[in-house]
């Protein structure tokens, strides 16, 4: 993924239905991740992931204060 949108790889303020598959810098992701809130699940999104991943952007290039960063994982198929 390549981006210039900060919000990306910058850690929430808020809480948000998707606060459980957000990709910031230094998370790692990892189990049951569920779509919604307490308030409002909505469980035909829910996803569970096999593997850990830890968040790691990298910097592309910065021009006229438009930073672009990438991150990139391996995934392994079921079974390895």
């Amino acid at each position: 993924m390549l981006t210039n949108n900060p919000a990306l790889w910058q850690p929430a303020t808020v809480t948000a239905r998707d606060s459980a598959f957000r990709i910031h810098e230094g998370r790692t992701i990892t189990g049951d991740l569920a779509w919604g809130t307490p308030e409002a699940p909505y469980p035909q999104n829910d996803r569970m992931i096999r593997g850990r991943y830890t968040v790691r952007w990298y910097d592309f290039s910065s021009l006229e204060g438009c930073q672009l960063r990438w991150l990139a994982w391996t995934i392994d198929p079921p079974g390895r």
